[in-house]
């Protein structure tokens, strides 16, 4: 539903007197016009995605912005499209009807399919490596590395900043120590979190802690165990040096830790499936999850802390590896009348000062992650995050079907052999990966 922002023209000469300062303290970033180069003539942006007003809302960081940007930018009006589906958007750009929309959103959303079919302007010659080198490193490497699609690059703009979680895993100190184990910190920053390091804690502390016959105590919980393979970085899809896509998921890193998995659970070291809900991180009952990005609450039901750390490291991974499920990005469709006007509006609307890390890291601290040892290692991840992604869900499209995440339980479980199964999907799952991305 579309929601249009109108501002009579009283109140918008009283709030451009009071926002003056911020106006004049805007400074673009490299490469894009200034305010004062774009005229979009009175035109209507619809700005598509996971923002609306209250992104600009009083008391925000923005406030004030969509109105100085209707006057500098001599826009006629703000519409937002919050959310509509892939086949919206779309159809807005094959018809013609997004002559002024600027696309910002997450990849889950049919990225690859408009990027890799012309839908997206390409955006090499409107944006040079001084624009993504002024970037944070995070936004510079999805939008050069992760969201490129051949030699042309799609997507802009400050998103994620230096202020995000990425995902990894949460232990449950308390129990490790209560049965004699080495603390999973300790052997992070002492270069030694390995995968054999995790095998030989799940298998010390997983046992009948009440003497009645019957496993309650868990190495590692069923949520989310996913996760677990990126323990040696295996990719459903990955890009090679010359930029072709291809099935990883028949390679030897992912046969490895799909074999590992099967066997945990197998060998009884994973809550059974059937068992899942009572048995998280938060129940006490198991030694670590996978999928977390924050230390769940600190503590466990029982008292326990827990602590938000890496992803042991497989024998394929030379690092650890922290997959993003859902990347941002922004795009111009390629029928945009004006697209470096539409990129300089969005820079406006969104700075790169607009991440306040100091502020951001102390609400971390004290809403998520609760312990100097969580704190410290988000520090860490945050600093060594190399676009690591999990690509399954930045290829769900309802037209090319290449996620089958309910087909992994399976293999996890152990009652499909690994190799003859993850094969077996490799021509289909490249025939799709071909089709989305029209190689």
């Amino acid at each position: 539903m579309k929601r249009i922002l109108t501002v009579s023209l009283l109140v918008l000469t009283l709030i451009m007197s009071a926002a003056a300062v911020s106006a004049q303290d805007y400074v673009p970033s490299p490469g894009v016009l200034s305010p004062d180069q774009v005229d979009f003539g009175g035109a209507v942006i619809t700005i598509i995605g996971t923002v609306d007003e209250d992104t600009f809302a009083e008391g925000t960081i923005r406030e004030g912005r969509l109105e100085e940007a209707m006057e500098l930018f001599n826009i006629g009006g703000i519409e937002f499209m919050f959310r509509p589906s892939s086949e919206v958007v779309m159809t807005r750009i094959v018809t013609g009807e997004a002559t002024h929309d600027i696309i910002h959103r997450d990849w889950r959303n049919e990225y690859y399919n408009m990027a890799g079919h012309g839908m997206l302007l390409p955006l090499n010659d409107l944006l040079g490596d001084d624009y993504y080198d002024y970037l944070y490193p995070t936004d510079s490497i999805i939008h050069q590395d992760i969201l490129s699609v051949g030699s042309n690059v799609y997507s802009f703009g400050h998103l994620y900043g230096s202020n995000w979680r990425p995902t990894a895993l949460v232990y449950n100190r308390s129990l490790l120590e209560r049965e004699g184990q080495p603390d999973i910190y300790d052997l992070w920053t002492s270069g030694n979190w390995t995968w054999e390091e995790a095998e030989k804690i799940i298998q010390n502390v997983t046992r009948d802690t009440d003497g009645d016959g019957e496993i309650d105590q868990w190495g590692i919980a069923w949520r989310r165990i996913d996760y677990a393979i990126y323990m040696n970085n295996a990719q459903f899809v990955k890009k090679d040096a010359d930029g072709k896509y291809r099935y990883g998921w028949a390679d030897d890193d992912a046969i490895w830790v799909f074999d590992k998995i099967a066997e945990w659970y197998r060998e009884g070291y994973i809550v059974p499936k059937e068992l899942d809900g009572s048995n998280r991180i938060k129940n006490g009952t198991v030694a670590m999850q996978f999928g977390s990005d924050h230390a769940e609450g600190g503590q466990a039901n029982n008292g326990d802390t827990l602590i938000y750390a890496p992803i042991p490291m497989g024998p394929h991974a030379d690092r650890h590896i922290y997959p993003e499920w859902a990347v941002k990005f922004a795009s111009i469709p390629v029928t945009a009348e004006n697209p470096e006007g539409l990129i300089a509006l969005h820079d406006f609307l969104f700075r790169k000062e607009d991440f306040d890390f100091d502020s951001w890291f102390a609400t971390e601290v004290n809403e998520r992650m609760f312990n100097r040892e969580s704190a410290e290692h988000l520090l860490y991840a945050l600093e060594n995050w190399q676009g690591d992604v999990e690509w399954v869900n930045g290829l769900d499209s309802p037209d090319v079907n290449i996620r089958f995440s309910d087909d992994m339980d399976p293999l996890f479980r152990g009652i499909e052999p690994v190799r003859s199964y993850l094969e077996a999907k490799g021509p289909t799952a490249q025939a799709q990966i071909d089709a989305l991305f029209g190689q």
